[in-house]
């Protein structure tokens, strides 16, 4: 896979439940009816896109595309021990839904097994940002400020996997484009 290896996503999870045990309200988090297929098939399809993004300044990829890049990339580079299952990515026009799934026992029990964000992609420095509105665990949801600790801990992990050019995203339904200048 062409992105190199990072402990960050654990760190990202490892925040993302302390944020949710601290969380106080009691409302879920909404995500799409629709499903979203996971397989090596899609996550090789996303990486050649990617890769002739380079020669085209342009990728749109699909929402099983993108998350199965995203499980697939976590696998490899975090072997077998690592506590992510999978990441379903949900794109809208207005709203970037992300569920983690994490391996059982990874969650105190009762939390169930599933970490639930809704957000937006940004471009902030010619940077590709995540700017969070909600996170929940069950029935454990946490907004506000404290989200900004999780954000700055995903826009990290996105930093050191993408180099700062002159971006532009459009989120369709089901599909997300960049440009690269």
């Amino acid at each position: 896979m062409m992105i190199r290896r990072t402990r960050s996503l654990q760190l990202i999870v490892l925040s993302l439940l302390l944020t949710v045990l601290s969380a106080c309200a009691v409302q879920p988090v909404e995500t799409p009816d629709r499903t979203v297929e996971i397989s090596m098939e899609a996550a090789l399809a996303a990486q050649d896109a990617m890769l002739n993004a380079m020669a085209t300044g342009q990728v749109t990829l699909t929402e099983s595309e993108f998350s199965s890049f995203l499980t697939k990339v976590i696998e490899v580079n975090n072997g077998p021990n690592q506590p992510i299952d999978s990441l379903v990515v949900w794109i809208e026009p207005d709203k970037l839904h992300l569920r983690v799934t994490v391996k059982e026992g990874v969650f105190l029990e009762g939390a169930g097994n599933t970490l639930d964000l809704v957000g937006n992609l940004i471009i902030a420095d010619s940077q590709l940002q995540v700017e969070l509105d909600q996170v929940a665990s069950g029935f454990l949801v946490a907004s506000g400020p404290i989200l900004q600790l999780i954000a700055a801990q995903i826009n990290a992990s996105l930093a050191r996997q993408l180099p700062p050019l002159p971006l532009n995203v459009v989120q369709e339904m089901g599909t997300l484009t960049i440009n690269l200048g």
